[in-house]
């Protein structure tokens, strides 16, 4: 099983001026690194991260913070840095599009508080675009996940947690019980490993986030086609999801503690490439995304929509999206890509390759 994601949190550069937090990550990241490099010659690692907590209220230059830690993470050679965290009532969010449009390794998010600041919160999403829209979610609530945009590293402390490529697991086998059972001894290994050398390097393991995310072939909508006995869209697109989720939560039980994050299903349209297929063949729409959010993290997640978006119609999805998350208890993301393009049309994502528009 494949390592999606390794990222490092650094909590301790909160309260910090720019100077002081730039050292102190560096110093951590150096540790990081070596941490890296042993465990390299065990498991395969697609993507090495940068989390940071939220921006602290004595940071003003937002995008003189954001260029930092991208210049940093360019350095040494970090895939991604999720520096730029704000709740909704921070009116320094408003610097998140041209901090994320300058800085090409950057992400952040906008943990959402009250539906007070929703029409301040869409118009923001309204104006975004191809080159910053990915790199920005709104959510409500809280958690500690290597996941980005939404990773941020927790105030005072830095440790690591990860993400495996599960969804390989359950593409390989039909029987969820032998997926599982392979899954969590697996897992319980990687663990293990990763635990001795984070104390090793004098960080703390967070844990993984067992949430399946697709990667283009690697599709979590095939899963859930071949569970729901459905094509997805149809009627029992839901229930597929749901089956998913609660096999994620029996691996979950069986590796106690050491569990981060969301850990549900993740639909993320332009990261896979059934749901582009499904999405051309017009079997869904973002109605449909926002009532499987009551199964999975983001029911909208990577979704291209069509110019121009409306601002009051993304707060409407955000309100919907906070009934999800009262209802699971659980946090309920938002992220979309608005381009000038028709609904239906395709476009070219460049890294995320050709995906179909959405009309919101």
């Amino acid at each position: 099983m494949n390592i999606r994601a390794i990222t490092l949190m650094v909590g301790e550069v909160y309260g910090k001026d720019i100077s002081e937090a730039k050292n102190i990550v560096e110093n951590v990241v150096q540790k990081f690194l070596e941490l890296i490099g042993e465990l390299k010659s065990e498991l395969r690692i697609w993507t090495i991260r940068l989390s940071l907590p939220y921006v602290d209220p004595n940071i003003g230059d937002v995008e003189r913070y954001a260029e930092v830690f991208e210049d940093l993470a360019e350095r040494y050679s970090i895939d991604f840095v999720s520096s730029l965290h704000f709740k909704s009532d921070d009116s320094r969010v408003w610097d998140l599009p041209n901090a994320l449009l300058n800085n090409k390794r950057s992400f952040g998010s906008i943990v959402l508080r009250s539906y007070d600041d929703l029409l301040s919160i869409a118009r923001i999403f309204e104006n975004l675009n191809e080159d910053n829209g990915y790199k920005l979610t709104a959510i409500w609530g809280e958690t500690l996940t290597p996941y980005f945009p939404a990773s941020k590293a927790p105030i005072g402390s830095n440790g690591i947690s990860y993400t495996p490529f599960i969804v390989e697991e359950y593409l390989a086998s039909k029987n969820l019980t032998y997926v599982e059972e392979k899954a969590s001894a697996k897992l319980l290994q990687m663990n293990a490993l990763i635990e001795d050398l984070a104390e090793k390097y004098g960080l703390k393991f967070y844990g993984v986030d067992l949430s399946p995310s697709p990667w283009m072939d690697m599709s979590v909508a095939k899963v859930v086609e071949r569970l729901g006995e459905t094509r997805f869209g149809d009627y029992g697109t839901l229930h597929g999801v749901w089956v998913l989720s609660k096999s994620i939560g029996n691996i979950a039980s069986k590796l106690g503690d050491k569990i981060t994050g969301f850990n549900e299903v993740m639909l993320a349209v332009a990261e896979d490439n059934v749901l582009k297929e499904r999405a051309v063949e017009g079997a869904y729409t973002v109605k449909d995304l926002i009532q499987y959010s009551f199964a999975c993290v983001y029911g909208v997640d990577m979704v291209p929509v069509s110019k121009p978006v409306g601002y009051r119609k993304i707060a409407k999805v955000l309100y919907d999206l906070k009934v999800a998350s009262e209802v699971k208890g659980k946090p309920v993301g938002f992220r979309i890509i608005p381009v000038n393009a028709e609904p239906g049309s395709i476009v070219d994502l460049r890294f995320f390759g050709h995906t179909p528009v959405f009309k919101l």
